[in-house]
């Protein structure tokens, strides 16, 4: 069924959430590999990006032919919100349903094993905050393919975001995420950053709050996909620096205090 705008209730304790931007190449195979073990405890929720290739057509023929034993939506955002503003209506969204307890982030261009789905959710017992994948060449040898520079740069980002916050993380740049509803409601998302780095913020809020997160070991795959490199990568690096500096700031301490959690309101259409 199609509907305009309209507030989605999710009815199953865990919701995957798949961002999605160009993703045709890899969000039937995603789907379609999501273990079917996990069916009665999740449903999927996709958020496309306005993205100008076939991925929005490619789901709602999935949905059409009810090919999977799990419920899935279509969210088509009316312009594209960048990676940030996916996550921040996502997780709104999660933060309004009353079934949901736990949303996992699963990106929809095949990177990350949906295999790897059943070790985040059976941590959903120990109230975890945040359980955060992190890339490991050492237990995923012939797994792991991230290229070593940009494993290396990530490592020692990493290692450099735990020294200034004194939050130890494994690592503060992962894709494959599980957060707990209940922290998400603490969080005015409007308030985070509209960068891809959004995901090291979510750790410093779980930081600041004193909350409890879990690092799991993932692997990502690279094979025809474009390394993380050039111009994005500075970008990035000095955007983690600016976040670090707002954290020594305390800027994210007087956020959480404020507790100001503003609705999120981006123009979309549903397709469940």
């Amino acid at each position: 069924m199609f509907s305009g705008k309209a507030a989605l209730e999710f009815r199953k304790p865990i919701l995957v959430y798949i961002p999605c931007y160009n993703c045709a190449q890899g969000i039937v195979e995603t789907l379609s590999n999501i273990p079917l073990q996990l069916q009665d405890q999740i449903e999927c929720l996709v958020v496309d990006n306005q993205s100008t290739d076939s991925t929005a057509e490619l789901v709602i023929q999935e949905i059409k032919e009810k090919k999977h034993p799990f419920r899935i939506s279509l969210i088509k955002n009316k312009k594209n919100i960048g990676y940030a503003g996916s996550q921040k209506l996502a997780y709104s969204l999660v933060s309004q349903s009353a079934g949901v307890k736990y949303v996992v982030m699963l990106h929809g261009d095949g990177q990350y094993s949906p295999s790897l789905l059943t070790q985040f959710i059976a941590q959903t017992d120990k109230n975890y905050a945040i359980v955060n994948g992190y890339r490991d060449k050492k237990i995923y040898r012939h797994q792991e393919e991230t290229p070593f520079v940009s494993y290396c740069i990530i490592k020692v980002l990493s290692w450099l975001e735990s020294m200034i916050t004194g939050f130890a993380q494994k690592e503060w740049h992962s894709g494959f995420v599980m957060y707990r509803k209940e922290f998400l409601r603490k969080i005015p998302l409007k308030q985070l950053s509209n960068r891809p780095h959004i995901d090291g913020e979510f750790l410093i809020c779980a930081g600041v709050l004193g909350e409890q997160t879990l690092g799991l070991p993932v692997y990502k795959k690279y094979i025809d996909y474009e390394a993380f490199c050039g111009i994005p990568r500075i970008k990035h690096v000095l955007h983690v620096f600016g976040i670090m500096l707002k954290f020594r700031r305390k800027y994210y301490h007087r956020m959480l205090e404020a507790s100001n959690i503003s609705k999120i309101d981006f123009d979309y259409d549903v397709i469940t």
